[in-house]
Formats: C-alpha cells, sequence, structure tokens
C-alpha cells in the first residue's frame, strides 16, 4: 500500500511540465518535465476518456536530482477520432503533486483506395 504524505495540485515539492507529444490514430505518446526536488520520484501518467481516467501508464525507472527532466509514455489501443483526457503523477517520499488535466483528440482512421495491377492474359487456347 502507498502512503502519501502531501497531495497538491502544480506547486509542490515536484514541479513539471507537460505536453502531448503525438497522437495518431490508435496511439499517443505522454510528455512531462519533471523536477523530483532531491529526492528519488516515480512518474506515472494516469489517462482515459474523461477526467475518471482509469488508466495509466508508468514511466521506466525513477528520477533524482533537483533539475527538470523530460519523461514521457506511450499508450496505445486509442479508438480514432476520440477525445482523451491524461495527467502526470509524480510521487516521492515528501509527497504527491497532480498535474492538471489536459486533452487530445486521437485522429480519423486514415482508409485508402485498393491497389489493382492489370496482368497479362495466361494460357490463352
Amino acid at each position: 500500500m502507498k502512503s502519501r504524505l502531501k497531495k497538491k495540485k502544480q506547486k509542490s515539492v515536484l514541479t513539471f511540465k507537460k505536453q502531448l507529444k503525438m497522437a495518431s490514430t490508435h496511439s499517443a505518446t505522454l510528455n512531462a518535465v519533471v523536477n523530483p526536488k532531491g529526492a528519488d520520484t516515480a512518474v506515472t501518467f494516469s489517462w482515459g476518456i474523461d477526467t475518471n481516467y482509469g488508466n495509466t501508464a508508468t514511466v521506466p525507472g525513477v528520477l533524482s536530482g533537483g533539475t527538470d527532466q523530460n519523461v514521457s509514455a506511450d499508450i496505445t489501443g486509442l479508438e480514432a477520432e476520440t477525445v482523451y483526457h491524461f495527467k502526470v503523477i509524480s510521487v516521492n517520499s515528501v509527497g504527491e503533486t497532480d498535474g492538471d488535466d489536459l486533452s487530445f483528440t486521437t485522429l480519423a482512421d486514415q482508409a485508402t483506395a485498393p491497389t489493382a495491377v492489370t496482368m497479362p492474359a495466361t494460357n490463352i487456347t
């Protein structure tokens, strides 16, 4: 069970910036900048079709140090033309910082016309 000492929005022990790097029809890369402020810090993204999220993408490893660090997580299995919400969550021994909610819309499916090549007739009698 995870113990959380503090839970604050934005200007807490941790600092971060987040953005969506890329959204395609069925996947996206979620991005953030996290500053662990000197304590080992775990980072995840919560994401879903509304602000209840329902899904988690974990950033591998643990951040340390006192400088801004870029983190990202790829998510897949998204539906085309659908709005998704996400936020970054950073946790260390001092507390938790939840980022603000952002959203993106996946692209429409890009169907293309089939290819067809007429070939010479064979077995002509």
